[in-house]
């Protein structure tokens, strides 16, 4: 009678076992997924959006012609899409833009902050 007891037992265990359902997986991001949105959440121009950046801020002052304007610019972004107050957004330009070879005046940061608003990749 022992044994009848023990093995019903068993028998129980491995037939609720097998009728719980597994975990259904999740869905894991794809590559391309990822490499649309950047990590920091803040826009990033494209490689063509980031040739008209460049080609827009050289009219303005051609020492903004690097790569670092590109850093500058994205930050500029942020701080509008955050809904900064306008002459904060534009006194921020100005210290992000200006030194080295490059000489803001508060028109030229109009002007960057005015490019970076018209930009397609500028966006919530």
């Amino acid at each position: 009678m022992r044994l009848t007891v023990i093995a019903a037992v068993a028998a129980c265990a491995l037939l609720s076992a097998c009728s719980t359902p597994a975990p259904e997986p999740q869905p894991q991001p794809s590559a391309s997924a990822s490499a649309d949105k950047p990590v920091s959440g803040v826009p990033s121009p494209d490689a063509e959006e980031t040739g008209q950046l460049l080609d827009a801020l050289a009219l303005i002052d051609p020492a903004l012609d690097h790569e670092r304007s590109i850093s500058r610019a994205r930050d500029t972004c942020q701080q509008i899409l955050a809904g900064g107050d306008e002459a904060k957004v534009l006194s921020s330009a100005r210290q992000r833009f200006d030194g080295g070879s490059a000489s803001v005046s508060d028109a030229d940061a109009a002007l960057i902050v005015q490019t970076i608003k018209d930009s397609d990749w500028c966006k919530p």
